[in-house]
């Protein structure tokens, strides 16, 4: 009984130290994506369309709701160019929900609310939930390769 005891023990600290690994993996990851998140964010408000593509993959898709999907970077740019030649401001406000990670994937879900002014001076909110496929280059740093985006129930 006592072997029982400490093996038992001993898979048990295996297993916290495992889990505090995984934790502070996520953690990191987490971080990684918010820091990406407030980097778009920036551009995106200073309605950059260049910029913004500049976070996908050259053959990302961008699925917008009721419209067309935008495939590779360069229509990317020009949805993003069409979108921000309607408005003169924008505050947009991103939140991440959860993270799954496969070695250099990442699939995130989440949510962003962005406040709009337009060119004629009208103020109109759009909310929606989102799927990003998040997968890293070759030098290490993540880029979108898919984003699907729905309007917010």
């Amino acid at each position: 009984m006592k072997n029982f005891k400490h093996i038992f023990f001993v898979v048990a600290l295996s297993m916290f130290f495992n889990f505090q690994h995984l934790f502070a993996q996520s953690q990191t990851q987490f971080e990684e994506i918010n820091s990406i998140w407030n980097s778009f964010i920036a551009s995106w408000e200073k309605l950059d369309a260049s910029a913004c593509a500049s976070f996908y993959w050259e053959d990302a898709v961008n699925v917008p709701p009721q419209l067309p999907e935008n495939s590779g970077k360069y229509a990317i740019e020009a949805f993003y160019k069409d979108l921000f030649s309607q408005h003169q401001s924008s505050k947009y406000i991103h939140k991440t929900h959860d993270l799954v990670t496969y070695d250099d994937h990442l699939i995130e879900t989440g949510e962003f609310v962005v406040d709009w002014l337009t060119i004629d001076g009208n103020q109109w909110q759009y909310k929606a939930r989102t799927m990003v496929y998040w997968k890293k280059n070759t030098e290490g740093f993540w880029k979108i390769k898919y984003l699907i985006f729905n309007e917010a129930p």
